[in-house]
């Protein structure tokens, strides 16, 4: 979401003094544009502060509950190739059973 107060690129350069103290004196974020893309956003310091502080706190959060290896949450018992082969043969002997039946159902 962009901020309300959008300026282009050339306008933040001729009025950056005016722009900053604006935002620092808590008038909003401003959107920098350049060539019709956002470029930057120009924010008041203590807010920055706020969010990279509570983004790190989330990051901690997440890195604490959330480990970078599912490895240790399962366990793998029994032959893959021979339960893999079981499946399979489960599935095609349900597809040959479905077949017979709405074939039966088509000859009534």
């Amino acid at each position: 979401m962009l901020p309300k107060k959008q300026v282009s690129l050339v306008e933040a350069r001729a009025s950056l003094g005016r722009l900053t103290q604006e935002v620092a004196g808590g008038g909003g974020p401003v959107a920098i544009i350049q060539r019709s893309k956002l470029a930057a956003v120009l924010v008041n310091a203590e807010r920055y502060k706020e969010d990279m502080a509570e983004l790190e706190q989330y990051r901690r959060q997440r890195q604490k509950g959330c480990p970078r290896s599912f490895s240790h949450l399962m366990e793998i018992v029994g032959d893959l190739k021979e339960g893999s082969r079981q499946l399979a043969e489960e599935y095609y002997a349900a597809v040959k059973r479905s077949g017979d039946m709405l074939r039966d159902a088509l000859r009534d």
